[in-house]
């Protein structure tokens, strides 16, 4: 079927088993939201830096933590969207890191 597909919700609290599951499965799009601003970055750096194919999503983008992510990836291709947050009020930016052309 052309347009099947298979959604995995993978919930987990470990960095490492994150970055265990992106190395022995085959994903096509992972959405990085959750954990801690560090695991957070840690999880997107990993993506960006080893798994070229992969679309990220990174969820709370414009927080500052992830600012270098986003220089040191400029040549990525990527768009950011700006929404609200409900509580509190406030804008929100998520990014997609769309795959590597190689």
């Amino acid at each position: 079927d052309v347009c099947s597909s298979d959604l995995k919700v993978i919930e987990s609290d470990l960095l490492s088993q994150s970055i265990l599951l992106l190395n022995s499965e085959k994903f096509d799009v992972v959405i990085v939201d959750g954990g801690t601003d560090e695991e957070r970055f840690a999880l997107i750096n990993e993506i960006l830096t080893n798994h070229p194919s992969l679309c990220a999503i990174l969820d709370n983008s414009d927080r500052k933590i992830f600012h270098s992510i986003l220089e040191s990836y400029k040549d990525r291709k990527k768009m950011s969207y700006v929404g609200l947050l409900q509580k509190p009020l406030q804008p929100d930016k998520t990014t997609f890191f769309f795959p590597s052309e190689t």
